[in-house]
């Protein structure tokens, strides 16, 4: 038996207004439950009403559907960051780590020999806050497109970035002094370091920007 389209804007809005769901995509497949058991109680002689609560209870009630919500976040987070950890190690695969170290080398260079003091500054400064932009895109994205679905990457993405850190960081870059002294070699040292380590982060976070995660919910019948 099928529902009509009010039958199924009612299943809609009982489901959305018993249960706080975050994600438009898993509010489909809910729904997509929520009817085909309705629609087997209806089979069975019952009225729309009787139907569509007697799902509901089979559904688990508010809190089934927000333990539904959560084993989804759970298991997405756990393929983001399983995704996010192969990123990070293909990185540093062959010939993948040559062209960082590549990077690194060519970094050194224009901040020692190349660069006038305060673009030597600058270069650093701009890398450390590289993976801030990586966010800021990611969100202007998320935002722009609305789909619920990026938005586990997004938060990701904001767990990966350690902003007192990254702050500190470029305070440190943009004070330390060129003079030739053995600490200004350490302090030039660590802005290389911390340049490659964030340019390297930014890297695996603007690929994983480009993949969407999605975990189909299983249903107990």
């Amino acid at each position: 038996m099928s529902l009509s389209t009010k039958q199924l804007a009612d299943l809609r809005h009982d489901l959305t207004s018993l249960a706080t769901i975050s994600y438009d995509h898993l509010a489909d497949e809910l729904l997509d439950h929520y009817a085909t058991l309705t629609e087997e109680n209806m089979a069975t002689g019952q009225s729309f009403h009787e139907a569509g609560t007697a799902a509901f209870h089979a559904m688990g009630n508010g809190i089934g559907i927000q333990q539904i919500q959560e084993r989804y976040e759970r298991v997405t987070r756990h393929q983001i960051r399983g995704r996010h950890i192969a990123i990070e190690q293909s990185c540093l695969m062959w010939p993948t780590v040559l062209r960082t170290l590549l990077v690194g080398v060519i970094m050194a260079y224009l901040i020692l020999a190349v660069l006038p003091p305060h673009f030597a500054k600058l270069l650093p400064g701009v890398l450390v806050l590289s993976p801030a932009f990586v966010l800021l895109i990611a969100g202007v994205s998320y935002f722009w497109q609305r789909d619920s679905r990026k938005r586990l990457v997004w938060k990701f993405i904001k767990s990966q970035i350690n902003a007192p850190t990254m702050y500190i960081t470029l305070i440190f870059i943009l004070s330390s002094t060129g003079d030739g002294t053995l600490s200004s070699f350490i302090r030039v040292g660590f802005a290389i370091l911390s340049t490659v380590g964030n340019l390297f982060l930014t890297v695996s976070l603007a690929q994983l920007t480009r993949e969407t995660f999605y975990y189909k919910p299983i249903f107990q019948r």
